[in-house]
């Protein structure tokens, strides 16, 4: 988009923001499949275990910061937020075991970044 002005109806058409929001949205996912506290494997110690959980729940928060970013910067829509809000709670979907205190937590995150611009 070289040589245009920086407008949000060029932003919408500007094929690095399908490429972003569909990694970030792969990413997300993925994250969010994998269970943020998981068993102690037969070769780790708890503070590996602990550090591994430690590092997952720093990895969704940071995603959530980026989103709440995404958002501001209008790079994402209202609707896509909103989905990304229904995941971390397991609103509407069939499998709502990954919801734990970190993804309700992460969801508060999200609310409390965006509630004005909501």
């Amino acid at each position: 988009m070289k040589g245009f002005e920086a407008k949000t109806k060029y932003i919408k058409e500007c094929s690095f923001r399908k490429l972003l929001l569909d990694f970030c949205r792969i990413h997300f996912l993925k994250l969010l499949e994998s269970p943020l506290k998981e068993d102690k494997k037969a070769d780790e110690t708890d503070a590996d275990r602990l550090d591994r959980e430690f590092k997952n729940k720093h990895r969704l928060f940071g995603n959530i910061e980026f989103v709440g970013e995404l958002h501001k910067r209008q790079l994402i829509t209202d609707i896509v937020l909103q989905t990304i809000f229904n995941n971390l709670l397991g609103i509407g979907l069939e499998n709502d075991t990954n919801v734990n205190d970190n993804t309700i937590e992460a969801a508060i995150k999200l609310i409390s970044k965006l509630g004005l611009t909501l």
